[in-house]
């Protein structure tokens, strides 16, 4: 608080001072809710629940408030534990543009010759309206990521 920043982490087990947070549960977006900078730094690809978690992010974020996401990249990482998912920057543009986000950035980034790619968002959150039904949630990712 020396610089007038608050830190807060959060994490499923809830070691190192974070608070324990499941993100995959919904109910959790009613415990966190007043965020002005959300990240997600290599997390939500480890949530089997992916619309859950997004939606907790959408809901822990203030209006206003600033979302950052550096996950990994589809068709990298090939060797990464437990991973449910990989992002690419059409499922965030598609992510941001159904919910009202404005973009600030997204992009790919890192090394391919050691298939350490990230797809990088940062976005911020307009207004307060709710995070977008699971069946839009699911129509995004079945145009983005077809079986």
């Amino acid at each position: 608080t020396e610089i007038g920043v608050i830190h807060t982490s959060i994490d499923l087990n809830g070691n190192d001072d974070a608070l324990k947070c499941d993100l995959g549960n919904l109910k959790q977006s009613e415990k966190f809710s007043d965020f002005d900078i959300v990240t997600n730094f290599g997390t939500s690809e480890h949530v089997s629940r992916h619309y859950e978690c997004f939606a907790n992010i959408h809901n822990f974020c203030v209006a206003g408030g600033v979302f950052v996401h550096s996950v990994p990249a589809t068709g990298y990482w090939k060797g990464h534990l437990a991973c449910y998912r990989w992002y690419s920057t059409e499922f965030f543009e598609g992510l941001c543009k159904a919910n009202g986000y404005e973009v600030i950035d997204i992009c790919e980034f890192g090394s391919r010759d050691h298939d350490f790619v990230k797809t990088h968002c940062s976005a911020k959150k307009i207004n307060d309206d709710p995070f977008i039904s699971r069946e839009q949630f699911r129509e995004l990712e079945k145009k983005i990521y077809p079986s």
